[in-house]
């Protein structure tokens, strides 16, 4: 592999997780939000029925952990415990319409440099760009592919 092109990609990563955590740092500030309480909406809001034990695996925290972060959460308006219908003895976690505000904010904040840069680029390195981005996008999901896979394995052995 060329040095150049891993270089250029490590620069770029660093570059897009400055970005990343300065803007979602900024957006926690301003919504009075921790890491914990973000990470939970926006796995609620790609996941349904999600028990807590479901969430304190994703988080890596205690069950215990998770209900004290899912009663500050319900205090806030941005999620509410449901009965699972089929074992009234587990609860299920679900966003309110508040918590599904604050995440499509979160990733409308998130998004918003991105569609700054985009909108400096000269028309003649759009599609340059695209058919790169087009190409590292291809191969990111086939790495998270067989790491999905190879993790799935572990967990089977």
């Amino acid at each position: 592999m060329s040095k150049k092109i891993l270089d250029s990609l490590l620069d770029l990563s660093d570059m897009l997780s400055r970005n990343s955590i300065t803007e979602r740092f900024h957006f926690l500030q301003e919504n009075d939000l921790s890491h914990s309480q973000m990470m939970s909406l926006v796995f609620l809001s790609c996941n349904e029925q999600v028990p807590i034990s479901k969430l304190s695996k994703h988080l890596g925290i205690t069950n215990a952990a998770v209900s004290q972060l899912i009663d500050r959460m319900e205090k806030m308006g941005l999620v509410v415990r449901i009965n699972n219908p089929n074992d009234r003895r587990i609860k299920i976690i679900e966003l309110t319409e508040m918590g599904l505000k604050i995440v499509n904010q979160a990733r409308k904040t998130h998004h918003q440099w991105i569609n700054q840069l985009v909108n400096s680029l000269d028309p003649e390195e759009v599609p340059i760009i695209e058919k790169s981005i087009e190409i590292i996008h291809t191969k990111l999901h086939e790495f998270e592919k067989a790491q999905h896979i190879s993790s799935a394995g572990e967990n089977n052995a």
